[in-house]
């Protein structure tokens, strides 16, 4: 990617990501490209959050790309419902002990882009925590 701005630079890596993971998965049978092509096609683009205080990247080096489920920040002691349990949500100190370490471990990383899932915002789950807001 010859662009300086990170953000199309975290773009073209993602394309590339996918295009990657495609012809594996269609050269290993686990899913067709028609299937994989008509799922992208329903989807909605995320939106996207950058620091105007972040560095822009020079191309001199690898990209480091960060990619994290955080589970909604709630640790593996419960035993979940999409995992045949009863849980459907954590304690409020094992969600808050669980973003910290998640936010700590992502800037021991240092990584240059960061793309994550299942981030919590004011969700009942998570006890109304803005886990966006304590990860930034």
């Amino acid at each position: 990617c010859r662009s300086r701005n990170p953000l199309l630079q975290a773009a073209a890596a993602m394309r590339t990501a996918l295009l990657a993971t495609t012809c594996i998965a269609v050269a290993t049978g686990l899913r067709p490209l028609r299937r994989t092509v008509q799922h992208f096609k329903k989807t909605r683009p995320a939106g996207l959050w950058n620091d105007a205080k972040a560095p822009t990247y020079d191309g001199a080096k690898p990209l480091r790309v960060c990619v994290w489920n955080v589970q909604y920040g709630a640790g593996i002691r419960q035993h979940y419902f999409y995992d045949g349990g009863d849980a459907v949500s954590a304690p409020r100190d094992e969600v808050e002990q669980g973003i910290k370490k998640i936010g700590d471990a992502i800037a021991a990383i240092d990584p240059d882009v960061v793309l994550l899932q299942e981030v919590d915002r004011r969700s009942r789950r998570t006890h109304k925590i803005d886990e966006f807001k304590v990860l930034r």
